[in-house]
């Protein structure tokens, strides 16, 4: 049997034509919002919308984000999402990139990390904007979020947080032990630059005399032998009340 395309006309087929230009229009923003002369921002339809953030997000079946969710998001009792723009009275539209990228912040604290509704809403009055993809993507613990979140509304920059882990990962405990005995800021700081040095120099010494080098190619010779843990838990979508 001769199957036949569907009309021009046919609503299923507009309806698919509108939303494949979304995901163009998605596509050329993300491109090239950097540039020197960036896209326009624009407004999708509400359907089309969550479409889009479920699959991105890949939620699927009774993971996907629903539209009663998203409408809690922006209700009075949530307060997360602001409302929707209408058009033609009752055809909901919301602004990309900046409700879809809060969208996934909220997505992220309420169905991988379990935050409650009022710390969400707290945080987000924290988090700039510039931030939200960074969190949308985060792999890390809660805390270590909690934490970053804390500590750029401090005024503190990203190369502090690297700054932070390297030099954790050779003094250990050693900063906490000396900031509780309430030393002095230069006290502290001659103390930390010594046991700093100390480390280094250890370090140093290890990975001069071939053990370093010993050391990693047995681990990953190590890795390679054993067998591969499960992954990790996939993205999930919570609905709400």
């Amino acid at each position: 049997m001769e199957c036949k395309a569907a009309p021009r006309s046919d609503p299923k087929r507009q309806d698919w034509l509108g939303y494949r230009r979304v995901r163009d229009l998605r596509d050329d923003y993300l491109e090239n919002r950097h540039k020197a002369n960036p896209p326009e921002k624009f407004q999708v339809r509400a359907d089309h919308f969550l479409r889009l953030f479920n699959e991105d997000f890949n939620l699927k079946g009774d993971k996907a984000l629903s539209r009663r969710t998203l409408q809690f998001y922006s209700s009075p009792q949530a307060q997360l999402m602001p409302l929707p723009i209408y058009k033609d009275r009752h055809t909901a539209y919301y602004r990309f990139p900046e409700d879809y990228e809060r969208l996934g912040v909220i997505w992220t604290l309420r169905s991988k990390f379990y935050f409650p509704i009022e710390l969400i809403r707290s945080l987000l009055e924290q988090i700039p904007p510039d931030m939200y993809a960074v969190i949308a993507d985060w792999d890390e613990s809660p805390q270590a979020l909690l934490d970053m979140i804390a500590m750029d509304k401090a005024g503190f920059e990203p190369e502090d947080f690297d700054r932070y882990a390297a030099a954790k990962s050779l003094l250990g405990n050693e900063t906490t032990r000396f900031l509780i005995r309430d030393y002095s800021p230069s006290e502290t700081k001659k103390a930390l630059l010594k046991k700093l040095d100390e480390e280094h120099t250890a370090a140093r010494k290890w990975i001069e005399s071939g053990r370093g080098i010993e050391f990693w190619r047995a681990l990953i010779e190590a890795r390679r032998a054993q067998p591969e843990l499960g992954g990790r838990t996939g993205k999930g979508a919570m609905d709400e009340p």
